[in-house]
């Protein structure tokens, strides 16, 4: 087993980069509420980090050793080794090339959902990523951290039926509204030669190039239903991925997400639950219970059979942005966890989809790895905003005590110019990158497939996706109503498709900084809808 991380991952306590000061020998705190806290979503890696550079990177990885961060996902530069093993086997580029996705939806190909979408990987790519995953290495062993690599969970590219025209594989079923177009992956069978195969040679090649902590990640079936559900085929399946990592890492142990058993519980009941889990030896697997905060799956799983599991505070999905969160849960879920019959939880974890919002709840679920019974929230939050503005404002802190009793206490959920081909070649990888972005946060897939999913509050996005949509809507409405004609759906939903088509391809330019003075702007905003408010309010009471 590994050890547990050292205090050493708290001793920078500035707020730049640890590299370029002193490093200040701090207290260690007297204990923690568990082994690990966590860190990353598989689907983040898309959502938040997938356009980041080397000193976004640094900063969050400080922030993580500032925060006591010890287990984070580190999966930057995979493909590149993944297209090392595929050529070595037989597979040609282009086969390569077809199966790789772009990179703003690489997440969902490492996990079998998607192939093809949005690619494929420029050579380019894979080079910058491979030197990243360096650096990031680099950085959180430095600072205590244990790096979680991935692990070959099963998938195949179609060129490998090629290869080898006797491999026994399956094809799995379509992934949310996606067709087999860009879906449908290949799956080996767990006792196909192959399996062990691919999945030690790719391993041995991961660790060579980056090393290891022997931690390691893999999904199968992450929204996809499996082909059986024999309680045999399904523990063959688990057995063989962890084979797959021994063989390569005799210290392997396997970090996989519980999503799917809250994702599709019609199917993983009690037994095909079991079978799963039972299919690695006990202790050999640590499960991520993902969305704890609001559907905790150990209860459901008596401690998920005996397997470690991590409390994971979920809250957010495909990035979006809006205040919110369920503190009052996120409070009591990890002491409610610890002190379940028979409990076997090793640690909490922060995995949302996507970040860069709702600082406060963040703050609040890190300080929690590190206390051994719930807050006062009341108080804490006071102290919060203290902390956050640097000094102690009545006004702020009664801001905040609103925040907490209302979106915080959620019960729910030009011509002939530079003509080099390295020019144009660089051109034309960034007009790819752009469509890669701009298709995640609006169609989700070529024709709408998971729409708006990752909607973000971004002002391009308000004035040329958003509000032209809205605008289309009215009219068709006041024009259905001068004219008498009903509304037609179908011809709607196939028009606005075509403007939002155009947002993506539009080509123009948004700014990257923001602009204006926020306080003047509130002020504006606050001066217009406060009086009608009050009058609402007034009418209202009479």
């Amino acid at each position: 087993m590994i050890s547990p991380s050292v205090p050493s991952a708290l001793r920078c306590v500035t707020p730049v980069s640890c590299r370029s000061r002193p490093y200040v020998t701090v207290p260690a705190p007297p204990g923690s509420l568990s082994r690990f806290r966590y860190y990353q979503n598989v689907c983040a890696q898309s959502y938040s980090y997938v356009w980041w550079d080397w000193p976004r990177w640094e900063r969050e990885i400080d922030w993580m050793a500032l925060n006591g961060i010890n287990l984070a996902l580190a999966f930057t530069g995979q493909e590149a080794v993944w297209q090392r093993v595929y050529l070595s086997l037989g597979l040609n580029q282009s086969e390569i090339d077809e199966y790789f996705t772009g990179p703003a939806f690489l997440a969902w190909n490492r996990m079998g959902n998607l192939h093809t979408w949005a690619g494929p990987l420029p050579l380019s790519w894979n080079l910058k990523q491979l030197y990243l995953q360096y650096r990031i290495l680099e950085r959180m062993r430095s600072l205590g951290m244990i790096p979680v690599l991935p692990a070959f969970a099963g998938h195949v590219p179609r060129g490998v039926l090629r290869v080898f025209p006797r491999i026994n594989v399956t094809q799995l079923r379509s992934w949310s509204k996606f067709d087999c177009t860009y879906s449908c992956a290949y799956l080996l069978d767990p006792g196909d030669p192959m399996f062990q195969v691919i999945g030690t040679l790719f391993l041995k090649e991961l660790i060579r190039e980056f090393g290891t902590d022997h931690i390691y990640s893999a999904d199968t079936f992450n929204e996809m239903r499996p082909l059986s559900s024999d309680p045999a085929y399904l523990s063959g399946v688990s057995a063989a991925v962890f084979r797959s990592m021994t063989g390569a890492d005799p210290d392997a142990l396997w970090l996989m997400q519980g999503w799917l058993f809250e994702h599709e519980p019609d199917f993983w009941q009690p037994a095909q639950v079991q079978a799963l889990l039972r299919g690695v030896p006990s202790g050999r697997m640590i499960v991520l219970d993902l969305f704890a905060e609001s559907k905790p799956m150990y209860q459901q799983t008596e401690s998920f059979y005996g397997q470690p599991f991590i409390w994971c505070m979920l809250h957010n999905f495909g990035g979006n942005h809006g205040l919110f969160g369920m503190v009052e849960s996120i409070n009591r879920g990890p002491f409610d966890a610890r002190r379940f019959p028979n409990s076997t939880l090793v640690g909490t974890g922060l995995a949302p989809e996507g970040i860069e919002q709702n600082d406060m709840v963040y703050e609040l679920m890190s300080e929690l790895g590190w206390r051994w019974e719930p807050l006062d929230l009341q108080q804490w939050v006071a102290n919060y905003a203290e902390r956050r503005y640097g000094t102690r404002n009545a006004e702020a802190a009664g801001a905040w005590q609103l925040l907490l009793r209302s979106v915080y206490n959620c019960s729910g959920l030009c011509v002939n110019h530079n003509r080099s081909p390295l020019v144009r070649r660089a051109d034309e990888e960034a007009e790819q990158y752009d469509l890669n972005a701009r298709n995640q946060v609006t169609l989700w897939g070529p024709n709408g497939n998971i729409l708006d999913y990752a909607n973000k509050q971004l002002g391009g996005l308000v004035l040329d996706y958003y509000r032209v949509r809205w605008s289309l809507f009215v009219s068709v409405l006041v024009e259905s109503l001068t004219t008498g004609n009903p509304f037609h759906q179908e011809q709607f939903n196939q028009a606005v498709l075509q403007l939002e088509r155009g947002f993506i391809y539009n080509g123009k330019r948004y700014p990257s900084q923001p602009a204006g003075d926020t306080l003047e702007i509130v002020r504006k905003i606050f001066l217009k809808y406060y009086p009608r408010a009050m009058r609402r309010g007034r009418v209202g009471a009479a």
